[in-house]
């Protein structure tokens, strides 16, 4: 459990799994809420898909949106068994995130209605604030079209498992998004292409077949008995071009009490006009509209902290009577010896990484001894200072802390570090002169982040969310590196391409479109984009 309080907020308790769904958690302001906003996306997608309407809800509750397994950032999660179903990864997730007796509000769009609903199902009463469904399906009421939806589901699961990503791609282009549910105009769409690359941006179709077979609505039991009398309030959405859900709404207008004012159904149903089942893309304001007006309803006002008392930070405390030779500010040399050279774009290789960690300890509110760590590590060829130079400018400004107050404050990264850090290292000072350099200015302000989160018992990440007020990733895609001369994947996946496109070029039009050439064509432009130098709608 890690109790947040930073400076201008109450604390806020989160409890962390290593099974919990990856998913990003934005807070209303308020702690401990009484009330959250749940997002699931649909099939092939993952929670960028929500990211729109997450931010127009956001100012009513505290809201969370989840990947579910197989896709996004759960895809690539060890801790999650492979046969653990959409709705019990999603229960215990939100068990952790937003326990009792906060009450949710679920929002799911086609797949993620369907585990919505299934959530909501399962979830005592008092839990269940609301629920809406985005084109999703109650299940089916006849066993033998369970059967053969299963069937269809699995059969398209094993095509999917026997694709490439190319394959994949195109599947999606050629067939996937040309089904009658979707329309007849989706392609045509400004926002087509950004979807669909958040469709194929690192996608394993293996992952994705898993889900299918795994949530497919032929495994789903009807929950169409749970929507004569659902236990709160219920909002369901179709385009109009999706004859399929359309049928589902209309079903459920039929038996949602025409006669009672809109407010006072229990199950609500709207059909957006010129919009197929991609809702969030076709129509995402007037499904953000809806979904703000029916929240609005169902849920409590947001609660507004009262302002708590000023939190003074961390004290940076000097450990000798002098503050000399026993400084709170302690460096520590190092040297670690690399298992293989590493070669760069200039210069010799690289063979070892020597640098010096600054250690800052400080004393937190409570009085516990709290610890802070930095590096200083520049890279020979590519930072301006040497380590030596850089070393004997940390010496010098560290013994400057001494003493100082690090504010909360610094953590909302908007220049108040940089602020800081100029005040802290304008001391008088025999032995520095001039602006900090780069490696040392890091080093200052990862040591110092860390050692705020140290006092507020947290990560440097939920410390930052909490001190911005922004929306808390638990799961973030990070650069690597790419050495020169290094026989990688990546490289060898360019070299084919190259040489693909090479022989290809002295043939026929028709040569050089075939799945060979189109297969390395696109592995080249997964390599490009994924080190920033690529188009993702380029042909190569």
């Amino acid at each position: 459990c890690l109790c947040v309080h930073v400076h201008g907020s109450s604390p806020v308790h989160v409890h962390l799994t290593s099974d919990m769904l990856a998913h990003t958690h934005a807070r209303c302001g308020a702690s401990d809420s009484e009330a959250a906003i749940v997002l699931l996306h649909g099939f092939l997608g993952d929670r960028r898909d929500v990211e729109p309407l997450r931010q127009k809800l956001g100012a009513l509750a505290d809201c969370i949106s989840l990947d579910l397994p197989g896709h996004g950032d759960s895809a690539w999660m060890p801790t999650i068994d492979a046969g653990t179903s959409a709705v019990d990864a999603a229960l215990a997730t939100l068990e952790a995130l937003c326990p009792p007796p906060a009450r949710l509000l679920l929002v799911g769009y086609s797949m993620g209605g369907r585990v919505a609903l299934q959530l909501a199902a399962r979830l005592p009463p008092p839990r269940l604030a609301g629920l809406v469904i985005l084109s999703g399906s109650p299940g089916l009421d006849d066993g033998a079209l369970r059967e053969a939806r299963l069937s269809r589901d699995v059969a398209l699961a094993a095509r999917l498992r026997a694709m490439t990503p190319p394959h994949f791609d195109e599947w999606l282009r050629r067939e996937w998004y040309r089904a009658a549910l979707w329309g007849g105009r989706l392609q045509e769409h400004p926002s087509f292409e950004r979807m669909l690359l958040r469709r194929t941006d690192g996608a394993q179709p293996r992952d994705r077949a898993a889900s299918l077979e795994r949530e497919s609505v032929g495994r789903q039991p009807s929950c169409w008995p749970w929507l004569e009398a659902p236990p709160a309030p219920v909002l369901y959405v179709a385009g109009e071009e999706d004859e399929a859900y359309c049928k589902v709404a209309t079903r459920l207008a039929e038996h949602s009490g025409v006669a009672e004012p809109v407010e006072r159904r229990l199950v609500r149903v709207a059909v957006l006009p010129a919009a197929g089942h991609a809702l969030l893309l076709e129509a995402s304001a007037p499904v953000a509209e809806i979904c703000h007006a029916f929240a609005s309803q169902v849920l409590p006002p947001p609660l507004v902290p009262a302002s708590p008392p000023p939190a003074e930070g961390v004290r940076i405390q000097a450990r000798g009577p002098e503050g000399v030779d026993a400084l709170s500010a302690r460096l520590l040399p190092f040297r670690l010896p690399l298992t293989a050279p590493l070669p760069l774009a200039r210069g010799p290789p690289v063979t070892e990484r020597a640098g010096v960690l600054l250690l800052v300890e400080g004393m937190a509110a409570d009085g516990r001894a709290v610890r802070g760590l930095g590096e200083v590590c520049p890279l020979p060829g590519f930072h301006s200072e040497s380590l030596d130079e850089a070393a004997a400018q940390l010496r010098s400004v560290a013994h400057r802390l001494q003493g100082a107050l690090l504010p909360f404050a610094v953590a909302r990264l908007d220049g108040s570090m940089s602020a800081w850090l100029a005040a802290a290292c304008d001391r008088p000072s025999k032995s520095v002169s001039g602006p900090l350099l780069p490696s040392v200015r890091c080093a200052l302000e990862m040591a110092c982040l860390h050692l705020l989160a140290q006092a507020a018992n947290t990560s440097i990440a939920q410390l930052v969310c909490c001190a911005r007020r922004a929306p808390y990733q638990s799961h973030v895609r990070i650069n690597g590196l790419l050495a020169r001369g290094e026989v990688s994947s990546l490289e060898a996946a360019a070299d084919a391409a190259r040489a693909a496109v090479d022989s290809a070029r002295p043939s026929s039009r028709a040569c050089a479109s075939g799945p060979a050439v189109k297969h390395a064509a696109a592995r080249m432009r997964t390599w490009k984009v994924k080190v920033g130098g690529g188009d993702p709608a380029a042909d190569g």
